[in-house]
């Protein structure tokens, strides 16, 4: 349930051009990824995110690779997790309205 909703802000927060944001399957160019992680600024779950909108931002294509992936047994994230993300996520909206950044 709270990956539904953590991917719905994201996609709606960002505009994002993917189905979801959080499962972590993506293709760019090889430019595309070398000027993106240049200047990205998050780590973890979110930096797949912060990949996903500066891509949309700066225009380029961005493929989702289908994949099943089944959860680990006993794996679970907290709440605390989400919100964290969350507020990473409205940071990031923040800088992106405010161009903080640098395209390489």
């Amino acid at each position: 349930v709270l990956d539904f909703f953590a991917n719905l802000f994201a996609l709606l927060l960002l505009r994002l051009n993917v189905h979801d944001a959080l499962s972590g399957f993506f293709v760019v160019s090889r430019e595309a990824a070398h000027r993106i992680f240049a200047v990205t600024k998050f780590n973890g779950w979110i930096a797949e995110i912060e990949l996903l909108a500066l891509a949309r931002v700066w225009r380029y294509r961005v493929k989702e690779v289908p994949v099943f992936a089944a959860s680990k047994k006993g794996s679970h994230s907290r709440a605390r997790d989400y919100l964290q993300m969350i507020g990473e996520m409205i940071k990031m909206r923040w800088w992106l309205s405010r161009k903080k950044y640098q395209r390489e």
